[in-house]
């Protein structure tokens, strides 16, 4: 009753709702800096912070959650394509018996789907097997015959052995900018986007495509996006596993990668972190280094729920990867805080996916994308413990799976598909 009485008078309830307004205004405060590192790398500075990010709207999250039951045919998947975002594969790889293991799988799975695709290998030794010019493979159960070039690099150093420092020699960096002044020198009109393939990944060229075209980018921008990892909390750099470059940045930086300063000898003899064709230089490092020395930066490609669109260390092991206060992996250095995490890490419209060493494995990936019906993925859950690594893979499958027919289903309707020739 006393209570009752007391917010009776006009001067107690003025002070309440000023104590009231005081609280929220140092509450909404706390939120917006909460949120602001939340957003900021943890190491940021000005200069690093997310670039033109944009929190999702219900709208995006309600259309995106609802499943999307129209199914990809396997012959749209192969015929057709965004005619204005072309995609050109470089598969940097070895003619032996890996690749001879690897090859016929991409070629008869996400390799179908690049506009060129082209193997690129160092010369053969004086005992080893030369590679073919054209590897061909023969079609089987709906698929078409296919055939990719066969680029032999003109490489000076040999990749295998004992270098100098006592460290198993691999040249990866010296093949990749070789190939990247054969693509400049040969094939850039032949493709809108440029992609560097690990042959152990399995890549989805229609994810990519979508990207570029919402972002509303020009091929003869400069553009270098993929996964995107930090050095040191200034300078990032795109996992090589599937990074990405736009026309504009192919001839920009072939010009660069001609002029380069060629050092041999032991690694320790010269100094790291410079843009050289080095012995023991690092594809991902260098060519950060090079590219910003000509102003190209690395872009991420998170989607608007932060989740990632190239995945480096793969599936279920990203669904499953938890984000320790302790963790020091460069997977997590520096990151920004919002990044998703276990099932949140993934978007449904990747396109760059590690981890596919084992052909059956790749063959399987195609498969369920492409010949196993979206209901027939879901019953397959049943089939197996909710959290496990089959689990996880067939959960995550069905959403990049959703997300494929989503798009062809956009390309058909949006005016935008041409047949592929």
């Amino acid at each position: 009753m006393k209570i009752a009485m007391v917010f009776k008078k006009p001067a107690y309830l003025i002070y309440l709702f000023l104590l009231c307004s005081i609280l929220l205004a140092i509450e909404k405060k706390l939120a917006l800096a909460q949120l602001r590192a939340w957003l900021e790398p943890p190491h940021a500075s000005s200069s690093s912070k997310f670039e033109n990010q944009s929190l999702p709207t219900l709208a995006d999250i309600l259309n995106e959650d609802v499943p999307f039951e129209e199914e990809v045919s396997l012959q749209d998947s192969l015929q057709i394509s965004d005619k204005a975002n072309r995609v050109y594969c470089l598969v940097p790889s070895q003619y032996n018996k890996r690749g001879k293991r690897l090859w016929p799988s991409i070629l008869q799975s996400w390799g179908l789907r690049c506009d060129t695709i082209k193997f690129f290998v160092d010369p053969p030794g004086p005992d080893d097997e030369p590679p073919p010019k054209i590897f061909k493979v023969k079609g089987k159960g709906g698929y078409p015959d296919m055939e990719a070039e066969v680029v032999v690099l003109p490489m000076v150093r040999k990749t295998g052995g004992i270098c100098p420092d006592g460290k198993v020699c691999r040249h990866i960096w010296e093949k990749m900018w070789r190939a990247w002044v054969f693509v400049s020198e040969n094939d850039v009109d032949k493709a809108e986007w440029f992609c560097k393939i690990d042959d152990d990944s399995f890549f989805i060229p229609s994810n990519l495509r979508k990207y570029v075209r919402d972002q509303g980018w020009s091929p003869d921008d400069k553009h270098y996006f993929g996964y995107r990892g930090w050095f040191d909390p200034q300078d990032t750099f795109v996992s090589g596993v599937s990074s990405a470059f736009s026309r504009g940045t192919v001839r920009e930086m072939s010009h660069l990668f001609t002029n380069m300063d060629h050092e041999y000898g032991d690694r320790k003899n010269f100094k790291s972190g410079r843009c050289v064709d080095r012995d023991g230089a690092t594809e991902e490092r260098t060519t950060f280094v090079c590219l910003k020395q000509i102003g190209i930066l690395a872009e991420p490609t998170h989607d608007k729920r932060f989740r990632r669109r190239a995945l480096p260390l793969g599936i279920p092991f990203t669904l499953t990867y938890f984000r320790k206060k302790t963790s020091e992996s460069w997977y997590w250095f520096n990151l920004p805080y919002s990044e998703g995490q276990m099932e949140n890490c993934c978007a449904p419209d990747a396109w760059g996916i590690h981890g596919y060493k084992n052909e059956q494995r790749m063959l399987r990936m195609e498969w369920n994308l492409y010949n196993t019906s979206i209901d027939e993925l879901n019953k397959s859950l049943d089939h197996f413990t909710v959290g496990e690594d089959d689990w996880w893979k067939h959960w995550y499958t069905l959403q990049l799976k959703e997300g494929i027919a989503r798009d062809m289903h956009q390309i058909k309707t949006g005016g935008l598909s041409s047949l592929k020739s």
